[in-house]
């Protein structure tokens, strides 16, 4: 909005504040796709990543849900730090802190846990702009939508896992959930690099048609043999790997192409660097971020949850 800037001399000349070139321009320095990654390194920090998550699943689910809270601060303070460089207004310390809690509260109390804090989360949103804290002049709507949207995306969809495990087949569901995300990263990646010739869309200029639709194949078809061979999860037999395998494929490209669409839109190649080969903690769990919700949704529809 450039009339709010009229002083500014980056705005006037169609700059976003602090100087940075339009979005559009400086996204197409660098397309980040992967065609620069270091895949080896991207390998070792996936399997450290795998060889975290399984241990603490060894231990007991406390522990995996002590580590899907500190996943998600730091996927939010990536999402928050983006968002300052590029001069958009948001209450970081109160989204982090969200985005930590909503795991351990929905592990503690339930789903029911996800209505108290969205109330929470806006009484204390609201309160942050209403006494000064986000600045002298505070923007509400900018502010508090900008927050809302990361918390909601991050720290709500996220705390899912939580939910996954407070049931007694938890565990086998949370990996199928997994298996389902991985499975659509590397099939994609691979497979598109080897296939793959069709843009797929402005959002995401290195992916392609074919990446898409191997990733999304690669996704069904794990969950399938994960479900339908190996029994994990509260459901059994054909229909319930069908089902779950088709939920999982959908959903983790609308993950992953939300994302590209939102560093698109912030004028970022990755939105942040914690992890080698992989970008931000962000970048590495966005599928993974809807497929959750999705799996458990789609199990809790037909009452299959316990």
């Amino acid at each position: 909005d450039l009339g709010r800037y009229d002083d500014d001399p980056d705005e006037r000349e169609g700059r976003p504040r602090g100087g940075r070139e339009p979005v559009a321009a400086a996204y197409a320095t660098d397309h980040g796709g992967g065609s620069d990654r270091d895949m080896t390194m991207a390998i070792g920090v996936g399997i450290g990543l795998v060889g975290a998550f399984l241990l603490t699943m060894a231990v007991g689910t406390k522990f995996t849900v002590a580590l899907v809270a500190v996943v998600l601060a730091l996927a939010a303070g990536e999402y928050f730090a983006a968002l300052r460089k590029v001069g958009w207004e948001a209450a970081p310390l109160l989204g982090i802190a969200a985005c930590a809690l909503f795991p351990l509260a929905v592990y503690w109390r339930g789903i029911g846990a996800f209505g108290l804090l969205g109330f929470l989360l806006l009484a204390a949103l609201l309160c942050w702009f209403l006494f000064g804290a986000g600045g002298s002049e505070p923007r509400l709507l900018e502010g508090s939508g900008a927050t809302l949207l990361g918390v909601t995306w991050i720290g709500g969809l996220g705390a899912t896992a939580a939910a996954m495990l407070r049931t007694s087949d938890g565990r086998g569901w949370l990996i199928i959930a997994v298996l389902g995300a991985v499975a659509y990263d590397i099939g994609g990646l691979f497979l598109g690099r080897a296939f793959g010739h069709r843009p797929l869309s402005s959002a995401s200029p290195n992916k392609t048609l074919e990446g898409l639709v191997a990733g999304m194949g690669c996704s069904a078809v794990v969950v399938l043999v994960a479900v339908g061979m190996f029994d994990l999860g509260p459901w059994d037999g054909a229909g319930a790997a069908l089902a779950l395998g088709v939920g999982a494929a959908v959903a983790a490209p609308l993950g992953d192409l939300c994302q590209s669409m939102l560093k698109r839109d912030l004028g970022i190649k990755d939105m942040g660097s914690l992890l080698p080969g992989h970008g931000g903690v962000f970048d590495r769990f966005d599928s993974l971020l809807f497929v959750l919700p999705a799996l458990f949704w789609l199990t809790a529809l037909v009452g299959r949850v316990g």
